[in-house]
């Protein structure tokens, strides 16, 4: 008999484990399934019963069908009891109830801040995503800076992992942890890998594993880039060709942790976690708990082989807050197992803030511009002409980074609206801005006339002009998606319609012709309807923000 059934394949992993410490495993047993792949097989889903199919009709020798049926024998046979182990301790980790934090105080946090929050829920994890310009001076200095603050949080240190997408930057940090003496033996590093992106990466690129030496974690993202000819295929062989080498008995990456990110998808979530990934970061934890349950993984705290869900720059995309603030990270601590955000070295402390170097065109500016489709939020950089405008992160300090930098939520999830409304949004600062540029340079003593009349139009153009520009572009984008959809549902009815009529059944024809053209109608009117609502919404907003900015 050509099969080998068994409960999960996590039983038949620890089958063919104990029968190679028996050593009556041979490279090739003859069963037309060799080692590599019994192991690799071993992460489907769990819960349900499986057949494993050999090769059909295949001639199997003698050696191959003792090994099938030790085998056998070994899967029977029961479990050897394994010690007790504590699982995490999530019931007994006293969480708080409700918020700790305002859900509406979006200031850009210090590290010492988020530290803080994370003291209150005691069992959950912290990645920081550094960010350090390629500049490994910047590097060593935000290393210097994390062990400082980890003289401060020392129960925090086994809790955090730092991540880099530079070798040399990462190698920086180290080197600033090694000396101090209670970091010296700290490994909970990760090469942040992004070479799925690149259009060519070469055969040692290819796995997350080249670089990682003695770093505890190995993190590999999925390719956005148009460009590139990889996909998430690619992502997802990486995945399981570093779990297999990461579980090589003899293995010196064994131990090491696999983070895949940054996945929404419940499909592609599943799929990583199929092919073996420890973690995935992730802007929807619902999401990715709801596919673990469905895989048949125990509960959070209790199941052992549950992947981390790790919530991407803080936590959920929410409406309510933008990321890697306070209510994010609060959030993201109450739906997930870790939380992942981004930090940078200012001059006197780190921030939690994603875009060190505004200046850089494919990320910083795409995303001041609402072209990230996946965040409800954008970032606010400097006005052009600024004192801080033009400096990295590095390059201020924390109270100047909070002066010139923030958020404002994208008004609808349409790129091509967003990009619109940041136009003309930017478009009505520009004579203010300009006017504040010339009011340093011509000043009468100290009375700056120009200085004062721009800060008034940038005034005007934040309080009234920006919220009727959103409520512009918001309704635009429903009118635009109301007419199209509405269009679509008329030439189906239309379509339908005619090849009943074609068929003989005219009325049937008819009547869905008719049907068509009333509902795509009917969602026309109503897109035009909402977007027309949308714009006096925003000029009533408009108005109230201006007038109650000047009155109080």
């Amino acid at each position: 008999m050509n099969t080998i059934s068994c409960p999960n394949y996590a039983l038949l992993s620890r089958a063919y484990q104990r029968m190679h410490q028996e050593g009556c495993c041979p490279e090739d047993p003859g069963l037309g399934l060799d080692q590599v792949q019994l192991g690799a097989r071993a992460f489907g889903d769990a819960g349900r019963w499986e057949t494993l199919d050999l090769t059909p009709g295949l001639e199997i020798p003698h050696e191959g069908q003792a090994y099938l049926t030790r085998l056998r024998e070994v899967m029977a046979a029961p479990a050897p009891t394994a010690p007790a182990v504590a699982p995490v301790a999530r019931a007994a980790a006293v969480a708080p109830v409700g918020n700790t934090v305002d859900p509406k105080d979006w200031h850009i946090p210090t590290l010492n801040e988020a530290f803080d929050l994370a003291r209150k829920y005691p069992d959950k994890k912290i990645y920081l995503d550094t960010k350090t310009s390629d500049d490994p001076n910047v590097a060593r200095r935000l290393g210097g800076q994390l062990s400082e603050l980890f003289k401060q949080y020392p129960d925090l240190k086994d809790r955090v992992v730092i991540m880099n997408k530079e070798q040399s930057n990462l190698d920086a940090i180290k080197q600033e942890f090694a000396k101090d003496p209670n970091l010296k033996d700290f490994r909970n590093f990760t090469l942040d890998n992004e070479h799925l992106n690149d259009r060519s990466p070469s055969a040692a690129e290819r796995s997350p594993l080249t670089g990682s030496g003695d770093n505890r974690y190995v993190s590999i993202g999925d390719p956005k880039n148009p460009l590139t000819s990889n996909n998430f295929g690619d992502l997802v062989e990486e995945v399981r060709k570093a779990r297999q080498e990461i579980d090589r008995p003899g293995s010196p990456h064994q131990g090491k942790k696999v983070i895949a990110w940054t996945l929404n998808d419940q499909d592609k979530i599943r799929q990583v976690v199929q092919a073996g990934a420890h973690g995935v970061l992730t802007d929807d934890p619902a999401a990715m708990n709801r596919t673990l349950d469905q895989m048949g993984y125990g509960a959070a705290g209790q199941d052992p082989r549950r992947p981390e869900v790790i919530a991407h720059r803080g936590g959920p995309n929410s409406k309510s807050y933008p990321e890697n603030t306070l209510p994010a990270m609060e959030a993201g601590f109450k739906s997930s197992d870790a939380i992942e955000i981004d930090i940078a070295s200012a001059k006197d402390g780190i921030v939690v803030f994603h875009d060190n170097n505004p200046n850089n065109v494919t990320v910083s500016m795409a995303r001041n511009l609402g072209l990230e489709a996946s965040n409800d939020w954008r970032p606010v950089f400097p006005d052009i002409g600024s004192d801080a405008r033009g400096k990295r992160i590095d390059e201020l300090t924390v109270a100047e980074v909070r002066k010139n930098y923030g958020y404002e939520q994208n008004p609808t999830h349409s790129l091509a609206a967003n990009l619109l409304g940041s136009g003309l949004n930017h478009a009505m600062r520009a004579p203010g801005t300009f006017l504040n540029f010339l009011g340093k340079y011509a000043r009468i003593g100290d009375f700056n006339p120009l200085g004062w009349a721009g800060t008034a139009l940038n005034y005007t153009a934040d309080n009234l002009g920006k919220p009727i520009v959103d409520g512009l572009v918001k309704g635009l984008d429903q009118a635009v998606t109301g007419t199209w959809n509405g269009l679509k549902t008329a030439a189906n009815g239309i379509g339908s319609g005619v090849s009943n009529i074609f068929k003989g059944n005219i009325g049937k024809g008819l009547g869905q012709i008719g049907s068509g053209l009333l509902k795509g109608a009917g969602q026309v009117l109503s897109g035009i309807g909402k977007g027309i609502g949308s714009v006096f919404s925003g000029i009533g907003k408009g108005i109230s923000k201006f007038f109650k900015g000047l009155f109080g």
